[in-house]
């Protein structure tokens, strides 16, 4: 059975909902890819070009970012909040002089 347009539109919304609960980036940006494509679905089912467009060129972004995190995870050794020369301990702030570099880095 296939879905309706109005609910896969619905799932899609919730999962852009869902990505504000994530605790880490690496979650953010896949939950990010599976709304994309479940906007991308909404925009085929409903014949919606304007969302269908928007999500296929905007699901790039995430899906680079995710290979970026997951490489730094390799060649770090280390979970990614860790990775930025800033922190010191997993649950502290970086040092003021050093935000630039984390917001990049993230």
């Amino acid at each position: 059975m296939l879905m309706s347009p109005d609910l896969i539109g619905y799932v899609a919304s919730g999962l852009v909902l869902l990505t504000f609960t994530a605790r880490s980036m690496l979650t953010l940006r896949i939950l990010a890819i599976i709304s994309n494509f479940a906007f991308i679905g909404y925009g085929i089912a409903d014949s919606i070009i304007p969302v269908l467009c928007l999500h296929a060129a905007a699901k790039c972004d995430p899906l680079g970012r995710v290979a970026r995190i997951s490489k730094a995870r390799e060649t770090a050794s280390l979970s990614f909040p860790l990775a930025c020369p800033g922190c010191r301990r997993a649950n502290r702030r970086p040092e003021r002089r050093n935000v630039e570099v984390c917001i990049i880095a993230g």
